[in-house]
């Protein structure tokens, strides 16, 4: 009985290799391709939760919002919020108000890709006159705690509807988050529950600042 040994020829495994790379070209593009959009899902579901939670840190704050909010040139937002209310007429009346101070990072060790928020106590006592004591007398963040409110941010803008003049409506912020080539944008839009003195840089005076400005504003 005669046996057949005869293998493939050099013609068919050339084919079979060519059919195999492209099979294996093929697969390898889908895994990348999944791998990628794995990737930039998660990157996207990362920042839409970051966005998430300095809304609603925000939407809080601007409700409860009834002393004064500064919006500064380089995007900072400035939000006072009265603690404890007093008679300015009355002599030794005080009365005390919190500035949260939403700001880039700027100084030594912060990330300009993160917001940091810094709580600001001021309090003022009343002579019943026209005089106010005021403290701190002047306002510097570097003097104040930082804690991280929201990273990854590559911009910030605002505006601000006023329902009468020096006094605000609503505030529309537009916050973009990246990561990478990713990027995601969270649009807040809130109306204030009183009607908050408004300031820009405009209202500063020569010497001053816009956080010292703010907090004489709420006083005066």
């Amino acid at each position: 009985m005669k046996r057949n040994n005869k293998g493939f020829s050099l013609v068919e495994l050339l084919v079979s290799f060519a059919i195999l790379g492209i099979v294996s070209t093929i697969i390898g593009v889908i895994m990348t391709s999944g791998s990628n959009m794995f990737s930039r899902n998660k990157k996207i579901l990362d920042l839409q939760y970051k966005s998430q939670i300095a809304s609603a840190q925000l939407n809080n704050m601007i409700q409860n919002c009834d002393g004064g909010i500064a919006i500064a040139e380089n995007g900072d937002i400035y939000i006072a919020t009265i603690t404890a209310p007093y008679e300015k007429d009355v002599t030794g009346s005080t009365g005390s108000a919190v500035i949260y101070a939403l700001s880039r990072g700027s100084l030594s060790g912060e990330d300009p890709n993160t917001i940091y928020l810094r709580e600001i106590n001021v309090a003022a006592t009343s002579d019943g006159a026209d005089g106010i004591a005021i403290t701190p007398g002047s306002i510097a963040l570097s003097n104040y705690t930082a804690q991280p409110f929201c990273s990854k941010v590559r911009s910030i803008d605002s505006s601000v509807g006023t329902a009468a003049a020096g006094h605000a409506k609503y505030i529309n912020i537009s916050l973009e988050l990246a990561e990478g080539s990713t990027s995601y944008t969270k649009n807040i839009s809130e109306s204030f529950r009183s009607r908050p003195i408004y300031l820009t840089q405009v209202n500063v005076a020569a010497g001053s600042n816009l956080l010292d400005t703010l907090k004489t504003k709420i006083w005066g």
